[in-house]
């Protein structure tokens, strides 16, 4: 094959996937909109792909691009003269060697038995990840049911002996509001336990806003390590993320080093060994040409964007913002239930509503950039012919009988015959199962990045669903997908590694 057709290849696998710019895609991208920026990172990534990170005595280029990356993140996070920090691949390995450090420090204090790490119910998974690979034991910190907000009694009521790592969010990730940082840090800085402030997705924009109700970063007493990434609001390629460290110690506390074979001696500052060097000069060219200027007008305007979506969904009837958001990040609750044709009703003059209150940001949010065909909305419901294809009714209802007089004959509700019928499945409606009424599933949205030209950044939503509270923890907001959800993402994955030879999940 030519080197054409085996790009022409590769740009043909991507004909399925999401839009990487545009504003069209939550959460996995990030653009910034200004023209030039993707060139400067693709070329410098370029320039550093064959470049091995592992060993930057044999390319110290390396440690130049590292050190000036957490010298400018230690310098915009409150850090003081003896931070050091690291770069990661990402959030999540940013958040386990910040558990692994802790690990290791409370186990150099002699401590028997297993170490325990206080996590707020809504902190990242990656801490449970965490603590699932480095054998610690979670508790869970309640939040409180109206703001979000990690408990701080609770955390107090769980620093003992035990206790190896506190966890706080600036912002969470499920809610978009700031844990109370300074006053838990204070707590385990009493009990002498560490605070790690999880700020991979606010790190890089709270700093340069100025409506933060609170300080959140390594100036505040008590915080001894902090992640931020900067493959989202850094608005740098896959995968930059840095961890920061009040001190050396707790720096090579998630290092590893042994001499103790033939070969070369070993020196892993993260939990790989050979590191791409690539998106490290990408970042490190990011960050040299936008500056603090750059960041700061792009912050300020996806805040504004966040802002007005805030406004318009506020102004429904039946929505309510969750907490009080203080980045990027929203979750919108919806109150009561909506059935039948006049729940769709309103549901349409909802969405007209929001149009007239935040017309920008809305409208953006739905801007393909060109060569992205909007999505056939009816692809699943049409036949061969293109007309619509639907189910006939088998006629019968379930429990025996014909439709009830007056009802139009639709697809089947219920167990289908070709699928077999799981034994544990629950059966009844909600009065059946004694269940009460719950909260209607809520919706959460980013603020993305501004696009010149465009008016305010576009932003989109995802749902969340409210969560039933356990003995002694009050109710709080999550984002769990629906069974439904949960089935088709299953059966997707399944297919996917079936057809790349993978094997099934």
């Amino acid at each position: 094959m030519s080197p054409d057709e085996v790009l022409a290849e590769l740009t043909a696998l991507q004909a399925g996937d999401l839009p990487t710019h545009g504003g069209a895609t939550m959460a996995y991208v990030y653009d910034s909109g200004l023209s030039g920026l993707e060139e400067l990172a693709a070329a410098a990534q370029a320039a550093f792909q064959w470049t091995n990170a592992l060993d930057p005595t044999a390319f110290p280029s390396v440690a130049r691009l590292e050190n000036d990356l957490v010298g400018a993140a230690a310098r915009l996070l409150g850090g003081g003269p003896g931070t050091v920090g690291t770069l990661t691949s990402g959030g999540t390995e940013s958040c386990l060697l910040a558990v692994l450090s802790a690990r290791e420090t409370w186990r150099a204090r002699g401590r028997a038995g297993r170490p325990r790490l206080l996590l707020p119910v809504t902190a990242h998974a990656a801490f449970r990840k965490a603590a699932h690979l480095f054998d610690l034991d979670v508790v869970d910190v309640p939040v409180d049911p109206t703001s979000c907000r990690a408990v701080p009694a609770a955390v107090a009521g769980a620093l003992d002996e035990q206790a190896a790592l506190v966890v706080v969010s600036a912002p969470s990730y499920p809610h978009g509001v700031l844990d109370p940082v300074g006053e838990i840090a204070a707590m385990a800085a009493s009990a002498g336990v560490p605070c790690h402030v999880d700020a991979c997705i606010g790190g890089w924009i709270l700093p340069f806003l100025d409506d933060v109700p609170e300080p959140f970063d390594l100036s505040v007493d008590g915080v001894t390590s902090l992640s931020v990434d900067l493959h989202k609001y850094g608005y740098a390629p896959k995968g930059v993320s840095v961890l920061l460290t009040a001190t050396p110690e707790l720096r090579h506390a998630h290092w590893f080093t042994t001499a103790g074979w033939p070969g070369y001696p070993v020196v892993n500052p993260t939990l790989a060994g050979t590191r791409p060097a690539g998106p490290m000069a990408a970042a490190w060219a990011v960050h040299r040409w936008l500056g603090d200027d750059g960041y700061r007008e792009l912050a300020r305007r996806t805040r504004a964007a966040t802002v007005a979506l805030t406004a318009g969904a506020s102004a429904i009837e039946g929505l309510r913002v969750v907490g009080t958001p203080v980045a990027t990040l929203v979750a919108l609750a919806q109150e009561g239930p909506r059935r039948g044709r006049r729940a769709e009703s309103r549901r349409r003059d909802d969405r007209a509503r929001l149009d007239a209150a935040a017309p920008a940001v809305v409208r953006a949010g739905r801007r393909r950039p060109p060569g992205h065909a909007a999505p056939d909305r009816d692809r699943r419901d049409r036949g061969a012919s293109g007309g619509v294809a639907r189910r006939p009714h088998r006629g019968r209802m379930r429990g025996g009988g014909a439709p009830p007089a007056g009802r139009r004959p639709g697809p089947r509700r219920g167990r289908r015959d070709d699928r077999p019928h799981h034994p544990h499945r629950r059966r009844g409606g909600r009065a059946a199962r004694g269940g009460r009424r719950r909260e209607r599933p809520a919706a959460r949205a980013h603020g993305a990045g501004a696009r010149p030209g465009l008016g305010s950044p576009p932003t989109g939503g995802r749902a969340a669903a409210g969560r039933r509270a356990g003995p002694g923890l009050p109710a709080y907001p999550v984002t769990p997908c629906s069974r439904a959800q949960a089935a088709t993402a299953a059966a997707t994955a399944s297919a996917t590694r079936r057809s790349s030879g993978l094997g099934t999940m």
